[in-house]
């Protein structure tokens, strides 16, 4: 009776799976890291996965400091993703691909989108970076 339990669930994982479209992306797209806030936290990539055409990025964040102390005048950071040569010139994301705020209050992981996978399927150097929310 538990075999044909097991054998009956079996569909429904499947379903799940892609219910999302949510596949881990075995090697990764190669990201840089850019963090301007590296004496409050410090970002490591954890894994990328693809959500419905979308790579997305979790990141584990260590919460030194209040981020405060590095400039930001709340716990939210803006975390974008941009090619390198693009940032060459003006060390600024002019047209990132893609751009979120974050909040930072303690350690943990957060997941942020890189782009889309056609953006990023021939784009060498990726950068993700995060800075402060600026005021409103």
């Amino acid at each position: 009776m538990s075999i044909l339990l097991l054998l009956s669930l079996l569909p429904l994982q499947a379903c799940a799976n892609n219910a999302f479209n949510l596949n881990t992306i075995p090697s990764g797209i190669p990201v840089q890291i850019r963090n301007t806030l590296n004496a409050c936290m410090s970002v490591n990539p954890v894994r990328q996965e693809k959500l419905q055409g979308y790579i997305q990025q979790t990141v584990n964040i260590e919460l030194h400091q209040r981020i405060a102390y590095c400039g930001c005048t709340s716990a939210q950071v803006v975390v974008y993703s941009d090619l390198a040569n693009t940032l060459k010139n003006t060390g600024q994301p002019t047209l990132p691909l893609a751009q979120s705020p974050i909040t930072v209050f303690k350690s943990g992981q957060h997941t942020v989108t890189l782009g889309t996978a056609k953006q990023l399927a021939e784009k060498p150097g990726l950068v993700l970076g995060f800075h402060c929310k600026e005021p409103v």
